[in-house]
């Protein structure tokens, strides 16, 4: 799934890309990824425009201009939810640049030059739309944006202003990289959460949104605590140090615009220019385990189930 440094990567180019662009058409291929009626959602979409991308932890909040099409008056916004294998794909012209209509297969030089994100899709990423693409804007410059998933576990949905507050508040937590996430706020959340373990509460997206499985390994290696760390047990020092590498941990990621596995010919998470997240090559834990550790050379990355989640750490050096 895709964690808020790739989620925010996303959010920062699809905004340089299809910001005040009129939308054509909204093609619905898979009824399931929408929570909208159809009808009202593609009458709201067509002649409308983005004006602002915004995101919450992992979720991406499209602003609309206007409310054509809708039964109510007010603000209305797109919200998007990767989840487990979403991806957004941004395409520049509605043919490759050999001049062939979409469907044909695109070559690795082509597909380089696609501006996609999200996650893993097998190798027919490179067929646009494909198997898995279950909804494409068109916009009026002949570009497009497909929505594809293999799993389908994502989602979209329009609402108001008053809809999207109240699934932020029931769903998502303060953003880990908000300014207003202080540490004063983190103490507050661990207060409450005394009898749980350090890593529940990192991943936990109605205390802290945007930390997921890779990102929460990483946090308490550069913090020196054990992810079953009963949050009781941290002293006032180490809880300091765990919310100092939250944002630094984060910020370094998008710096390097995520985490890539793999190829992006494999379907693995591309930023919005078509690269590969460069943070992979500063994982210190993560997909590491039955190395020799990075920081203290002694001690070996371990891999054991935490936390409902597969979880990396050093035993010599972590506390």
């Amino acid at each position: 799934m895709p964690e808020l440094p790739e989620v925010e990567t996303i959010r920062r180019e699809l905004e340089g890309k299809i910001v005040r662009k009129k939308i054509a058409g909204a093609e619905v291929r898979g009824k399931k990824i929408v929570k909208t009626d159809l009808k009202e959602f593609e009458k709201i979409l067509t002649g409308n425009q983005f004006t602002k991308i915004e995101r919450r932890g992992k979720l991406l909040i499209f602003n609309l201009k206007n409310h054509r099409g809708s039964t109510s008056m007010g603000e209305k916004f797109l919200l998007v939810h990767l989840k487990m294998t979403g991806q957004l794909i941004y395409r520049y012209d509605h043919k490759t640049t050999s001049g062939e209509p979409f469907g044909t297969e695109l070559t690795a030089e082509v597909v380089t030059r696609t501006i996609a994100g999200g996650h893993n899709l097998p190798k027919d990423l490179g067929l646009l739309p494909n198997k898995f693409t279950h909804l494409i804007f068109s916009f009026s410059d002949k570009s497009h944006l497909y929505y594809n998933d293999m799993r389908r576990f994502g989602y979209m949905k329009i609402v108001d202003s008053a809809e999207k507050d109240r699934i932020l508040g029931n769903n998502f937590g303060i953003d880990a990289m908000d300014e207003k996430f202080t540490l004063a706020v983190f103490k507050n959340i661990l207060e409450k959460r005394k009898k749980a373990v350090a890593k529940a509460v990192l991943m936990d997206q109605g205390n802290i949104a945007g930390i997921g499985n890779i990102y929460a390994d990483e946090v308490l290696f550069d913090s020196q605590i054990l992810p079953n760390r009963k949050v009781s047990t941290l002293k006032p020092e180490e809880v300091k140090k765990v919310y100092q590498s939250i944002k630094k941990v984060l910020k370094h990621a998008i710096r390097h615009r995520g985490t890539t596995f793999g190829t992006q010919l494999e379907g693995h998470y591309v930023d919005s220019d078509g690269k590969h997240g460069n943070y992979l090559d500063f994982l210190k834990v993560y997909q590491r385990e039955g190395e020799k550790c990075l920081r203290c050379k002694k001690g070996v990355i371990q891999k054991k189930n935490m936390a409902g989640r597969g979880t990396r750490f050093c035993m010599a050096c972590q506390t």
